[in-house]
């Protein structure tokens, strides 16, 4: 279970930029009858702050702004909406009645429908290509191929938001756009670090950008070839173990983050069970950090998937200290460490995982 690549309605609050002018919302209403009702939400996902009335295949909205945020218009059964930016100038809208809607005229909304554009035509592409896998008799070679496409259109994919990213640096898109990027492990925190050093001085100040450094240091701090920081948290029985001293029995040691409430963790787990039996008398460990939040969940569901390797918790869920402090973003997530608590590798599963383990016993 993990966090998308582009979370945009959660990072909503993230955006706030000091300045006082006014907005103005030019609103076609596509496929709606005069007299229906459309809801503006200041807030995404919260509750309407006012009503629009569609008159004559259009509605308005104006007013005054002194930040700039991400908003929504949506009709009453919220089957059709728009999000946009809500910043000083003349905002063009054109909400469709069950298709996309589109959204330009200021620059963080024009850069915003560039980007809406980018990632539609990456679905649709991607779409297509996944589906013959899962409709089409293919040979491994063929299946391998779409993988391969899929990949390269996730890349492609990729640095068009990066560069949507950098166009956008200076205003609140390219804040929002880099926000969310940084939450992706698989972003290099280099070019993160390149696009902030981009920025106004005014926006590096920010403490969405603040913190992104702080998890980017982090980051760097548990990456491959760096030596784990050593912690102690609870057992299920009440008492504590020490992470270091269970890494100095064994010559490679998996740090198994996973909890009871995670399906994909479970589902893993009976190789995890065979893996360890496999190789726990040629030098492997295991210790499982868990997510849960619930103890008896927890104790339950150890006994229930025959997990016999040590296990540690601060029940703390997603605020999980040590998932923080190895800035762990989706489990099942497993760090490899050797004798000396060095990182050798992570976030490798199944065969990968078995045959790494393998290459170090």
């Amino acid at each position: 279970m993990k966090k998308m690549i582009l979370g945009f309605a959660a990072m909503a609050l993230m955006m706030v930029a000091c300045q006082s002018n006014s907005f103005k919302v030019n609103g076609v209403a596509e496929g709606f009858n005069d007299g229906d009702t459309l809801f503006f939400m200041e807030e995404i996902g919260g509750a309407p702050s006012s009503t629009l009335i569609v008159k004559d295949g259009k509605f308005t909205l104006q007013g005054e702004v002194d930040s700039v945020t991400l908003c929504s218009i949506t009709d009453k059964d919220g089957a059709s909406g728009v999000i946009f930016f809500r910043e000083p100038g003349t905002i063009n809208i054109t909400l469709k009645n069950g298709a996309p809607s589109t959204v330009g005229g200021t620059p963080c909304n024009d850069g915003w429908q560039e980007l809406n554009n980018v990632q539609a035509a990456f679905s649709e592409k991607t779409d297509k290509m996944v589906e013959q896998l899962y409709t089409e008799e293919l040979d491994s070679a063929q299946q391998a191929s779409i993988v391969a496409q899929v990949e390269a259109a996730h890349k492609e994919l990729t640095d068009k938001i990066m560069a949507t990213a950098e166009k956008n640096i200076s205003n609140e898109l390219g804040l929002f756009i880099l926000s969310s990027l940084a939450q992706n492990p698989e972003t290099d925190p280099a070019k993160i670090r390149q696009l902030i050093g981009m920025m106004p001085a005014d926006l590096q100040q920010r403490p969405a950008i603040v913190d992104i450094l702080t998890r980017l240091e982090l980051q760097e701090q548990t990456a491959v070839g760096k030596t784990i920081p050593d912690f102690t948290m609870a057992t299920p029985d009440g008492g504590e173990l020490n992470v270091m001293s269970e890494v100095a029995k064994n010559k490679v040691t998996l740090l198994d983050f996973w909890a009871s409430w995670c399906g994909p963790c479970r589902q893993e787990m009976p190789f995890m069970v065979a893996l360890y039996g496999k190789y726990k008398d040629k030098g492997l460990g295991i210790v499982g950090i868990s997510l849960d939040k619930d103890h008896d969940s927890w104790t339950k569901a150890i006994g229930e998937l025959g997990i016999t390797w040590p296990q540690i918790s601060d029940l703390k869920y997603w605020q999980s200290e040590a998932a923080e402090m190895f800035q762990v973003q989706a489990i099942p997530h497993v760090i490899v460490v050797d004798q000396q608590g060095v990182i050798l590798n992570r976030g490798i599963r199944g065969e990968e995982l078995e045959n790494f383990i393998a290459s170090k016993l």
